[in-house]
């Protein structure tokens, strides 16, 4: 475990996992609620190939929760100075739900052209529904649901944590201990950093940004029992962006890649070593 402090003074904590020489590096942004320790199932997959680094966002994990910058572009803002100071190359962003997010604030701010790939891991473009969008959320999508999440928030932080494994997984053959962390560092978070993040997140609108990204990308998504997001709708995303690959895990849920960690990371190290190339088609794993 090793600290990054950001410019206005908070910690960031990362585990870096150095591989070979002058390897590949990719840089895990875990989800809203979640943590580093999400991605210990895929790193030691991956880490005799490339360099994988895994860092607790600000309000997650072992990370500094302040009073100030519960907001995608502040995570963002952190990301790029993570970046700068590790001095990172060769480097390929991996974003899980709200940490594409981050990716996306972070192209929008700071450009993509330093960066040799992308990874999206099942988010919307946008989780709101609107008037020309309804491939919204299923749990946060209006002024109603966000407010019923806020209140679970604030009374019981302990069923959030519950909630996260029952709506976010479909297999049930997830090992225990992995189930005990993904429970136990949601209870690290602070409640109203949660919420305001949530806020923040869920009405962001990322359609106008997505056809501008100009880096080869990956995007993959959970099936049709995902209980999550809408399959249609975070295919919206690889659908957008210009060179992108579509990858549907057919039986899996918004945490796919701790559903089926060997077949996300054959895919994702295929795709940053060239062997699959953006095309119009989607790519479909079955049981």
């Amino acid at each position: 475990m090793s600290e990054f402090w950001t410019k206005d003074g908070s910690k960031l904590v990362y585990d870096d996992n150095a591989g070979p020489v002058n390897a590949p590096v990719l840089l895990f942004l875990h989800g809203w609620s979640g943590s580093r320790r999400y991605f210990s199932r895929i790193v030691p997959l991956l880490r005799h190939v490339c360099r994988v680094i895994c860092l607790d966002m600000r309000f997650h994990g072992d990370s500094s929760s302040p009073a100030h910058g519960m907001h995608i572009a502040r995570l963002a803002a952190d990301v790029n100075e993570f970046i700068v100071g590790l001095g990172l190359r060769k480097l390929t962003l991996v974003g899980t739900s709200m940490g594409c997010a981050v990716i996306w604030s972070y192209f929008e701010l700071f450009g993509c052209g330093s960066l040799d790939h992308a990874v999206f891991v099942d988010q919307l473009p946008l989780q709101n529904r609107r008037n020309d969008w309804n491939l919204y959320g299923y749990g946060c999508y209006d002024e109603a649901s966000l407010a019923g999440i806020e209140k679970t928030l604030k009374t019981d932080l302990k069923a959030v944590a519950a909630g996260n494994l029952s709506s976010c997984l479909v297999r049930t053959d997830v090992p225990k201990e992995i189930l005990d962390v993904l429970y136990s560092d949601v209870l690290k978070c602070k409640p109203e950093a949660l919420a305001t993040l949530m806020r923040d997140h869920t009405q962001l609108d990322w359609r106008p940004l997505l056809p501008l990204i100009s880096i080869p990308c990956l995007n993959v998504i959970g099936g049709p029992n995902n209980k999550v997001f809408p399959m249609e709708g975070a295919l919206t995303v690889g659908k957008m962006i210009p060179k992108c690959i579509n990858v549907v895990f057919e039986d899996c849920g918004h945490w796919l890649y701790i559903e089926r960690p060997q077949t996300f990371s054959n895919i994702l190290l295929a795709f940053i070593q060239r062997q699959i190339l953006p095309a119009a088609s989607n790519i479909v794993i079955k049981n």
